[in-house]
């Protein structure tokens, strides 16, 4: 594959785009997981956006109907799919900050504690209960904004890459 001609796929037919287990029309079927994977694999090459995804059908079994609408389908996929990780992401971003932020504001309450030197047994033990639940709370969040969305990344940069690519049948 070269860059310039963009993804190129060999299927037998339409059904190996889609699904096994889903009866429906193409307009509304499942795109498969293993068909996913096979693109995801050969979009490696391209850092950008491939300029085209094309896919080779057997000419006899070839359909221009069905490949307006499988082209429909397609594009709708990796649109909507970006749409859900994108948003997906920020969640869990928003997450992040405010545990975060809950975490600081729990170890302010214990260092304000602290410093008020009382002998009292109750505010040593809200400062011992703080202090270890500001920290977790803290490192949750930070853990939770950078780590979670580190494994999202990757999979949301391949359908950045797919959405709006033009999609192709050719007959081999």
């Amino acid at each position: 594959m070269n860059s310039s001609a963009g993804i190129v796929l060999w299927i037998d037919g339409y059904n190996d785009i889609f699904s096994d287990f889903d009866p429906r029309p193409y307009a509304a079927r499942t795109v498969s997981d293993d068909f996913i994977a096979q693109v995801k694999k050969a979009s490696h090459e391209f850092p950008h956006r491939p300029g085209t995804f094309k896919l080779l059908v057997p000419e006899k079994a070839r359909s221009a109907e069905d490949e307006s609408v499988i082209r429909e389908r397609l594009r709708s996929f990796f649109d909507q799919t970006f749409s859900r990780l994108s948003a997906s992401i920020a969640v869990t971003r928003k997450k992040g900050i405010i545990l975060a932020s809950a975490g600081f504001i729990v170890l302010l309450g214990a260092s304000y504690l602290k410093d008020m030197q009382s002998a009292k047994f109750a505010i040593t033990f809200l400062v011992t209960l703080f202090e270890p639940a500001g920290w977790f709370l803290l490192w949750a969040g930070f853990d939770h904004f950078a780590a979670t969305s580190k494994e999202k990344r990757s999979e949301l940069s391949f359908y950045k890459r797919m959405e709006g690519v033009g999609i192709e049948f050719g007959s081999y």
